[in-house]
């Protein structure tokens, strides 16, 4: 197997995210550049020099109108969730080039994947801003923590236990009180 290298493999994104767009533009389906991605167009006009990938966010309903057409008009780029295959770990999608095998992390999957750009699903929020904000915050901590368990990373608290280790000693003693 041959190593892509880091700037063929920003070029491939690039080209998926054309192809992305072109889909959605032509399809009226709205998404959004996210985390590094957003801060990279705006601070370095491109990627993040130590930034991998593209992260974009897309409402569900649109989403899921994005992987069907997807599914019909594109030979080699598929979509990936949880939603579409039991085995993927990732609380978010990727739309991957099918062309290529990509090993993330070194993690053995049980699916195919190739170069990729992240996907994350927005679902509605309550319309209450302080109970949105709370929910948000909320499934961060679980993407988070599902991060870390996929990764076997365990971040330690000011106490030297694992951060995993201590949500679940916290959750016991709300469970047993």
């Amino acid at each position: 197997m041959k190593e892509i290298p880091a700037d063929t493999m920003r070029s491939m994104q690039l080209e998926m995210l054309k192809y992305i767009d072109e889909i959605c533009t032509s399809n009226n389906l709205r998404y959004y550049a996210a985390y590094g991605t957003l801060l990279g167009t705006i601070r370095h006009n491109g990627f993040i020099p130590w930034d991998d990938d593209i992260d974009l966010y897309m409402p569900r309903s649109e989403y899921e109108k994005f992987s069907e057409l997807l599914q019909n008009d594109s030979a080699y780029y598929k979509t990936i969730s949880i939603e579409e295959n039991e085995d993927y770990f990732h609380p978010f999608a990727k739309v991957y080039d099918s062309k290529t095998t990509i090993i993330e992390n070194g993690i053995p999957t049980k699916y195919d994947m190739g170069v990729y750009i992240d996907i994350f699903i927005i679902d509605g929020l309550p319309d209450n801003q302080r109970t949105a904000i709370k929910h948000y915050k909320k499934c961060h901590r679980l993407m988070v923590l599902l991060y870390c368990i996929a990764n076997n990373v365990f971040p330690k608290d000011n106490q030297g236990k694992t951060k995993f280790k201590s949500i679940h000693t916290s959750m016991d003693k709300r469970w047993h009180s």
